[in-house]
């Protein structure tokens, strides 16, 4: 991989820094495996009908109240903070979403909990769920899908913004063109209502096969920034002449920069299934009981490397 004809030898932040830019070991918790959104490319499978999960969530009580032995187990893991990111699906359709958070933010080694939601439900019942919990550790991370009509989430986002919980929506950058004046417009709402975002590109996915143009690029590169301040952090690598500098999210999709496989690495990301088993999400390796080996340098097995999150980890060539 190369950035302005140099080697790329390294990626992501030393581990001594992970502190510092609050880069944390991260579990995502697959609390519901049901959604009411098809998005063509949805990376669990729910935009077709060949790939979508076979769900038994609402005839087994055993699958239904899984929840409490996964909040054992994290409770467990005290070696040092982490987040949690609450997804399915959709998880607001899991009746115990509230229980959930709250038996999260319990946790003293619990630092964030981040609920991921298409943001399809009401604002009362945002309100309503959040309105006796501690908002210090709990944000809204509404994904943006535009095959569904976003013009009633913004007014839900800027209504919310105006208590005291976080929201922080994530912009799903869609290929196609149809999409692009309703995309546009939910960025410039967020500018004008002083709402901070993240934008995400679409990855391939059961059979979807993004292609983002230069005339794409041409319209949304100004919008597409780790967040919308331009003084946040955006993303590391290292040539070999020796030189640190950070890329954004177009320079990665433009040059590559996300094929990992053979690098040394240490994925600090963690996937809670529904049967409440946890494996890291790139080596597929279960956790150990009480967290021992949640931040292990590997060998990076996967062929792409997907996740904005993923790229903040310490990566490097091996010779």
């Amino acid at each position: 991989m190369y950035i302005d004809n140099k080697k790329i030898v390294a990626a992501g932040y030393p581990e001594e820094e992970h502190i510092d830019r609050e880069i944390r070991a991260t579990f995502s918790w697959v609390l519901i495996n049901v959604c009411n959104y098809k998005c063509s490319y949805c990376s669990a499978g729910f935009g077709c009908d060949s790939s979508r999960p076979k769900s038994n969530f609402f005839r087994d009580n055993n699958i239904h109240d899984g929840w409490r032995s996964v909040i054992s187990k994290l409770k467990l893991v005290r070696n040092c903070d982490w987040n949690v990111s609450l997804l399915g699906g959709e998880p607001t359709l899991h009746p115990e979403l509230k229980s959930i958070i709250t038996s999260l933010i319990a946790i003293n080694n619990c630092a964030e909990v981040c609920l991921i939601t298409n943001m399809h439900k009401p604002l009362e019942y945002f309100i309503e769920t959040y309105s006796d919990i501690s908002h210090d550790k709990c944000w809204v991370n509404p994904s943006i899908h535009f095959q569904y009509d976003q013009s009633k989430t913004i007014d839900k986002i800027v209504e919310l913004k105006k208590t005291s919980l976080k929201v922080e929506p994530t912009i799903m950058l869609s290929d196609k063109e149809c999409h692009w004046d309703d995309m546009l417009k939910f960025l410039d709402q967020c500018i004008e209502n002083d709402i901070i975002y993240n934008s995400a590109m679409i990855e391939d996915a059961h059979g979807y096969v993004p292609s983002y143009t230069d005339v794409f690029f041409d319209k949304f590169s100004k919008y597409i920034q780790h967040g919308r301040a331009m003084g946040d952090d955006m993303y590391s690598v290292v040539t070999d002449d020796g030189n640190r500098r950070d890329v954004t999210v177009e320079d990665i999709f433009k040059n590559k920069i996300k094929q990992f496989k053979g690098w040394e690495c240490t994925p600090k990301s963690w996937q809670v299934k529904e049967d409440g088993s946890i494996i890291n999400s790139c080596t597929k390796k279960p956790l150990t009981l009480g967290g021992g080996n949640i931040a292990c340098k590997t060998i990076c097995p996967a062929q792409s490397c997907v996740c904005n999150e993923f790229w903040m980890y310490d990566k490097s060539m091996l010779e």
